[in-house]
């Protein structure tokens, strides 16, 4: 199994927020970067790297990351197991129902790993997210990227580009709930503007919907013609499902407000 194979095994899932966190409790959304990873072998040393960190969740209170980590556990010289967690100031009960990704982008012994894992509360642990020590060898989310052909490794690069850009477009949806744009400029009509060539991504879709005042304006192609729909949350609370990872065009068109802004 190739990397990439491995990698599609594990998805590029998005930062979508869970649909039973209490209705009174706003949801958060945020990116934290680190510029290292720990290796223990069983020493321990730190290495350069790019990790990127998107995290969603209800909180009762403002949330502020306190640290986040990307730890790697070396046997033989080779990467074995990691975990990757991200950690809320408030102490217990802080934060409930959280979820998250992790990207990171860095190299070991002359190898370079690359990739996206999920992250997920667990039990007793509502101050933080993480992986819970995964073996590499059993999970195969991250291998050296020496192994891919240069397609491969241009079509993984292409593949976590495009998660991390629905990831921050879910942030910006956060964002324009508190009259915010992306880079902190108000934003009194709560719109948010993406544009993509066909089918919305299911984690945009969940955020929409969990995200009550925001106006999601979304421009795609059909066939030769450029056309915009009006997604509000409570429309996209009528049409969302779990067994929905993508909405196309013509699913778009039939259930939101749909206007033709120009030829492809």
């Amino acid at each position: 199994m190739t990397g990439l194979s491995a990698l599609a095994i594990a998805g590029l899932l998005s930062v979508v927020p869970s649909k039973t966190a209490e209705a009174d409790a706003p949801r958060v959304e945020g990116t934290y970067q680190i510029s290292g990873v720990d290796i223990y072998t069983p020493t321990h040393t730190q290495i350069p790297a790019s990790v990127t960190f998107n995290y969603s969740s209800f909180a009762s209170n403002p949330v502020t990351v306190d640290r986040a980590e990307f730890f790697i556990v070396a046997i033989g010289g080779n990467p074995a197991e990691y975990q990757a967690e991200i950690h809320f100031n408030g102490g217990y009960n802080y934060v409930t129902d959280a979820s998250g990704t992790c990207s990171f982008d860095f190299t070991y012994q002359g190898n370079r790993y690359l990739g996206t894992v999920t992250l997920n509360n667990q039990p007793d642990y509502d101050y933080r997210i993480y992986t819970d020590h995964l073996l590499l060898s059993s999970f195969l989310y991250i291998e050296p990227t020496n192994q891919l052909s240069p397609e491969e490794l241009a079509q993984l690069e292409a593949m976590l580009r495009f998660s991390n850009e629905i990831n921050n477009k879910i942030n910006e949806i956060g964002k324009a709930a508190q009259g915010l744009n992306a880079d902190g400029s108000e934003n009194p009509t709560k719109t948010v503007e993406y544009s993509c060539p066909g089918a919305l991504d299911a984690g945009i879709m969940k955020a929409i919907a969990n995200t009550p005042g925001v106006t999601f304006l979304y421009t795609y192609a059909y066939e030769g013609i450029v056309f915009r729909s009006t997604i509000t949350s409570e429309l996209a609370q009528k049409v969302i499902s779990d067994d929905i990872p993508w909405y196309g065009p013509c699913f778009l068109a039939e259930n939101f407000p749909t206007v033709i802004v120009g030829v492809a």
